[in-house]
């Protein structure tokens, strides 16, 4: 059995939240891709920053979290590495997940009172 890549295991994440969680705002950072030079100069000229995690969120009581989205294999580059310790000193949530059930865990967590 194939296992989903990021893309796929991401755009299911989405699909859930958007269901199980109807009035949390959430939304992708299309960091990287098939950018040209001049198109990823511009982006970064524009405030690009690498290591910006995948999907944002607005939490209650005015928390920002983030997840990064890996596939199976996938590792943190030093960026996201970077992002992920100034986020979460300063009191931003933050986390790493490869799964569906990690996204609804994570999420279980962070919405819990």
């Amino acid at each position: 059995m194939r296992k989903a890549p990021e893309a796929d295991i991401q755009i299911a994440a989405i699909q859930f939240i958007r269901m199980a969680y109807p009035t949390l705002t959430v939304w992708c950072c299309p960091n990287g891709g098939n950018l040209s030079r001049a198109q990823a100069g511009k982006f970064k000229a524009m405030g690009l920053l690498a290591g910006v995690p995948d999907l944002h969120f607005i939490l209650p009581q005015g928390r920002i979290g983030f997840i990064e989205m890996k596939g199976p294999r996938g590792k943190l580059s030093a960026e996201q590495r970077e992002f992920r310790d100034k986020a979460e000193r300063s009191g931003c949530q933050w986390a790493e997940c490869r799964s569906l059930e990690d996204v609804a865990f994570t999420l279980d967590q962070w919405l819990s009172p």
